[in-house]
């Protein structure tokens, strides 16, 4: 594949690449920080091992309503709002890595780009209308 073509590509791909990060990144801070327990919150930057506890916390909470007869809605939206931050959180730093990676690649392919193919990427200002 021409190098040109490739590095517009991979331009193309960092583009895609910040507008998922940006939507993640409104995902997370819409959920900001959730209480599990008077003693447990957890937020975007919570640990594996702390998403574990708090899981442990909710299931067994979850099970002991089940078995006193109390409604467990509450407990299931805090549950699924805990799944729904970590898989964001985890989206999120998989997408800031590869967009990393994107932007080192086509730092990369830029510096194997010939004048022609540099003059190429070159756009002509537009008239103002």
């Amino acid at each position: 594949m021409e190098k040109l073509t490739v590095y517009k590509r991979t331009l193309e791909d960092v583009i895609v690449a910040e507008e998922v990060i940006a939507e993640l990144n409104v995902t997370v801070a819409g959920i900001e920080c959730i209480s599990v327990s008077s003693s447990l919150t957890i937020n975007s930057e919570s640990s594996d091992k702390q998403y574990i506890y708090a899981m442990g916390i909710i299931h067994s909470q979850i099970s002991a309503s089940y078995e006193l007869g109390i409604n467990t809605d509450e407990l299931n939206t805090i549950k699924n709002n805990v799944l729904k931050l970590r898989t964001a959180t985890k989206e999120l730093s998989d997408w800031r890595n590869y967009l990393k990676e994107l932007r080192s690649y086509s730092k990369q392919v830029h510096a194997l780009l010939n004048e022609d193919e540099l003059f190429q990427l070159l756009e002509y200002p537009q008239k103002p209308h």
